[in-house]
């Protein structure tokens, strides 16, 4: 049964349930509706096949999903909690919150089943901490006609780019819609400036505090960032997400820049005339590497049923589950095994991942949680300002927060 709480989405499932069912409690981010539903078709599946196992099931939108994991984890109120890769799954596995899965790997022949940048997503101390069931790559969409009418190519660098932003801009169109309401969607910005300019490394170490704050690469990503201000949309605070699809669908905006979750955005109406491209290269020595956020199981380390919850992993980890739950949303599995949707859209972010030299997570989880709403709020200002100066100085004392510094300082040290 489904009971609808505001965001709150709780599940109880009794039926063929038997008298002493063991209870497995879990938590899962779902953003939208989508989400939602195939998540707890992933559940119901899992107790058709597991009848002595009954799931208590919580499903939260974004934030209040990612606010809520740490105190859950520290009072043990759920066996397995979905989160991300990246500096936060670090500071879980330093706090002690999550548990190793070693065992899980080794006895479900896991590590010949997942790419290496999959594994290193949940890769803490050389020790596997979690099972990746869900990937969305970032790039460029936008629509064929509406460049093959403006004579434009996709740009493959940077000088292609500018130029593609002058001619939309010559044709009375925004060249990029944005949407910013949410906030975290500018991170992708911030991010890809800084990896195409200085490379995967340089980013990691850079939202850690392990970059010194007068590096003169720092401001170098606002200075790049600020060129493209007046080609975004001019109301990209008051805009989300699917509304700034929406532009790019409705031939207003020439390109957006998301997530692999926005392909049901557009999906079949647009089948053949949608087309997707990376962000383009600015520096050619530089190796090209990816937004490629992977959402990740977790298991509790105060999980109190540890083997059905070590259950529920191995099953999340099956290429057909996989399948089953990312197919609908239009995103891959991280479980190579797999395969994918054969839609253009989903092969496209296949082939961005499988041509690209290194993947990050996002800005935000890139970050340490408790330094991430700062360092959003930075970019926020810096969208609506242009101030580079006082991005930088934002920046570096957003990624130098107290608890941020001991972090910062260990990894330096390595």
């Amino acid at each position: 049964m489904l009971r609808n709480i505001g965001s709150i989405v709780l599940r109880h499932s009794r039926a063929l349930r038997p008298a002493r069912a063991a209870k497995l409690h879990v938590a899962a981010m779902a953003a939208a509706p989508s989400e939602r539903r195939a998540f707890a078709a992933l559940v119901e599946d899992f107790e058709r096949e597991n009848p002595g196992i009954e799931v208590e099931l919580l499903q939260l939108r974004g934030d209040g999903h990612r606010a809520s994991a740490r105190d859950w984890l520290r009072q043990g109120a759920f066996d397995v909690v979905s989160g991300f890769g990246g500096a936060e799954l670090q500071a879980l596995a330093t706090e002690g919150l999550v548990a190793p899965l070693d065992g899980l790997w080794a006895e479900n022949g896991l590590a010949d089943q997942f790419s290496d940048p999959a594994q290193a997503t949940v890769t803490v101390d050389r020790r596997p901490y979690g099972v990746p069931f869900s990937i969305a790559p970032w790039q460029f969409y936008y629509r064929r006609s509406l460049f093959r009418r403006l004579g434009l190519t996709p740009p493959g660098n940077w000088a292609e780019f500018r130029r593609a932003i002058s001619v939309l801009q010559g044709a009375r169109l925004t060249p990029i819609a944005l949407g910013a309401r949410d906030l975290w969607p500018i991170g992708a910005w911030s991010d890809y400036l800084n990896l195409r300019l200085h490379g995967a490394e340089f980013h990691n170490r850079l939202l850690i505090g392990a970059v010194a704050p007068d590096d003169p690469r720092i401001p170098e990503i606002f200075e790049f960032w600020s060129e493209l201000r007046p080609a975004f949309s001019a109301d990209a605070a008051a805009l989300r997400l699917d509304q700034a699809a929406a532009e790019v669908a409705g031939g207003n905006a020439g390109m957006v820049l998301l997530g692999g979750f926005a392909a049901p955005l557009f999906w079949e109406e647009m089948r053949d005339d949608l087309a997707t491209f990376p962000f383009p290269r600015m520096r050619a020595t530089v190796a090209r590497a990816e937004d490629a956020p992977t959402d990740i199981l977790l298991l509790s380390a105060r999980a109190a049923n540890r083997d059905a919850a070590l259950r529920f992993l191995a099953y999340a980890a099956r290429p057909g589950v996989q399948r089953a739950f990312n197919d609908p949303l239009g995103r891959l599995s991280p479980n190579r095994t797999a395969g994918h949707l054969a839609h253009p859209l989903v092969r496209a972010q296949a082939d961005l991942l499988a041509s690209a030299d290194d993947v990050v997570q996002f800005f935000n989880l890139d970050m340490l949680p408790h330094a991430a709403p700062q360092g959003l709020a930075v970019l926020r200002r810096f969208l609506a300002d242009g101030d580079v100066r006082a991005a930088v100085a934002g920046l570096n004392a957003a990624v130098r927060l107290p608890a941020v510094a001991a972090a910062a300082a260990a990894a330096a040290a390595e």
